[in-house]
């Protein structure tokens, strides 16, 4: 019997391609504003319990 190249219907694929570049550019100017807003909110911890403080300088 041949390898299958797709899963079964209603199973997730067991490899999944890499992908070799970013989906999309974010302007490293954005994410500095984005920081800096989050500073000022305090930093809370977000949906992965990751307090700001541990990337602070």
């Amino acid at each position: 019997m041949e390898p299958r190249s797709t899963p079964p219907a209603g199973e997730e694929p067991r490899q999944r391609p890499k992908q070799t570049v970013k989906s999309f550019e974010i302007p490293k100017r954005l994410v500095y504003e984005a920081w800096e807003k989050v500073q000022v909110n305090a930093g809370a911890p977000g949906v992965d319990a990751v307090s700001v403080t541990l990337f602070a300088d």
